[in-house]
């Protein structure tokens, strides 16, 4: 705690790893959505441990990378962690987190998947 008696707050997520599911779609004013899970791992005692997150990103971000993510590709991800609360049909109060993409890096797109090409222009 500060001085005056404020204190630091920051919501900062970051994480890569390889893409699990994606789905695109596209909000009531035609802006684009994506929703994605991203698979990180670690050995623990010669064990492999794996923990899903699961990326939410809007606007430009939705629109720029829309066409790059598709499961399997290693992708760079900072944002910030949101808390989603919802009733399930049994009216019980369901809690879930995800990260709302700022940022979203494509390190490696699916194998066979060809390299996007700029047009050039003359």
């Amino acid at each position: 705690m500060s001085k005056d008696g404020a204190y630091l707050n920051l919501n900062k997520a970051i994480v890569a790893g390889r893409v699990g599911n994606v789905k695109i779609f596209f909000s009531k004013d035609g802006n684009p959505i994506i929703k994605f899970s991203i698979a990180t791992s670690k050995k623990v005692k010669d064990q492999q441990i794996t923990e899903w997150h699961n990326i939410i990103a809007m606007g430009k971000v939705a629109e720029w990378n829309q066409e790059k993510i598709d499961v399997g590709c290693i992708v760079y991800v900072e944002g910030e962690i949101q808390t989603n609360v919802w009733k399930n049909k049994e009216g019980q109060e369901i809690k879930d987190k995800q990260i709302f993409a700022f940022q979203i890096t494509c390190v490696t797109q699916k194998e066979g998947k060809p390299e996007k090409k700029k047009e050039e222009t003359e």
